[in-house]
């Protein structure tokens, strides 16, 4: 009895971590390579429900001096998402209401980074770094 009880707990361990590894907060960006001008949306699901989530947005291009970053909030809805283009930012984040591209166009230069998001070279590709945190800065 005691190694069909031992056997039960182990399946209900590995059901319970397959749940886990299943629903791991995740983060959408869409497109994923576009134009200045071309909006973008960024969408969060399987993250806890109701829960105020901080979208941290960075651009460093080493070349050109960048060192830029936003800090969005917002409140996941009851199914544990949240979208740029739907969710309305929380006070304290980089810009107030609902906009597409709001993570991006937030964005403010850090200490040592060059002021104007200005390019040398027009055709300079762009890497956006996005990362969800919880609201003690934790990565989810």
């Amino acid at each position: 009895k005691l190694i069909l009880l031992d056997s039960l707990l182990q399946e209900i361990f590995n059901m319970r971590l397959k749940c886990y590894l299943m629903s791991a907060a995740e983060l959408i960006v869409t497109p994923k390579s576009s134009v200045m001008y071309e909006p973008i949306q960024v969408f969060g699901k399987n993250l806890p429900k109701y829960t105020e989530i901080i979208l941290k947005t960075t651009l460093v291009n080493v070349e050109n001096k960048f060192h830029f970053e936003s800090l969005n909030r917002y409140r996941t809805n009851v199914f544990g998402s949240f979208s740029s283009a739907f969710s309305p930012t929380l006070p304290g984040s980089g810009y107030t209401g609902v906009h597409t591209s709001g993570p991006l166009w937030s964005i403010r230069p850090k200490e040592g980074s060059r002021v104007r998001l200005q390019m040398e070279k027009i055709d300079t590709k762009l890497d956006y770094q996005f990362e969800l945190l919880d609201s003690k800065n934790n990565l989810l």
